[in-house]
């Protein structure tokens, strides 16, 4: 896939945040086996930066989605997450099944949709990052990530970051504890995270 395909669907993750590291958030996170972490706070608070801290600490399977606006169109927010998994498999040197009917929509959805799952639920570990997953409420999209999160396996992991409350459908995974949930004053840096900083930048110098 080209840069310019990449830019186009917005699946590009930020680079590795420099600078300060919230290490009380980021360990649990890492060891945490829950299906769906909410980072939830107003702007200005560090979600995407934090999240993009996660994303960069792992190596399991991994694609991110930033969300606009457009996405709220369920063909446009498919064929995101279709393009982040042709990037991913190609990144792997791995042969796939083409979801996206040659940039037609298909006349149902849902062969399209149980063919992403299927792809997903392949992995031992995969994990899905969705940055302003808000910028879907009331859309049929919501919907549709309702439905992935429900219908993928547990080992397929989700991270999302919000302004306001979830919309989609979660109440399941309240009841069997899978979610991990961080407000705006769990992103506070705490005195150890600023310390660590300079330390490390002392260790540089």
């Amino acid at each position: 896939m080209t840069e310019q395909l990449v830019d186009q669907y917005d699946i590009t993750p930020p680079a590795k945040p420099k600078g300060l590291v919230r290490e009380a958030l980021l360990k649990p996170i890492q060891i945490s086996r829950k299906k769906l972490c909410v980072v939830q706070a107003p702007p200005g608070y560090g979600k995407t930066v934090f999240l993009a801290q996660v994303y960069h600490e792992q190596n399991t399977n991994s694609i991110w989605l930033n969300i606009t606006g457009k996405d709220k169109d369920p063909v446009v927010f498919l064929r995101k997450i279709d393009e982040a998994l042709k990037m991913h498999q190609k990144n792997k040197a791995k042969t796939r099944y083409c979801h996206a009917f040659d940039g037609l929509a298909p006349p149902s959805l849902s062969p399209w949709l149980f063919s992403i799952m299927g792809e997903m639920n392949e992995f031992s570990s995969f994990n899905i990052f969705i940055n302003d997953c808000d910028l879907l409420n009331g859309s049929e999209s919501n919907k549709i990530l309702s439905d992935i999160i429900r219908d993928t396996a547990i080992s397929v992991r989700f991270y999302v970051t919000t302004v306001t409350e979830i919309q989609f459908n979660h109440s399941y995974l309240l009841m069997d504890e899978q979610i991990v949930s961080i407000k705006q004053d769990d992103l506070l840096f705490t005195f150890d995270d600023i310390k660590n900083m300079y330390l490390t930048t002392d260790d540089i110098d």
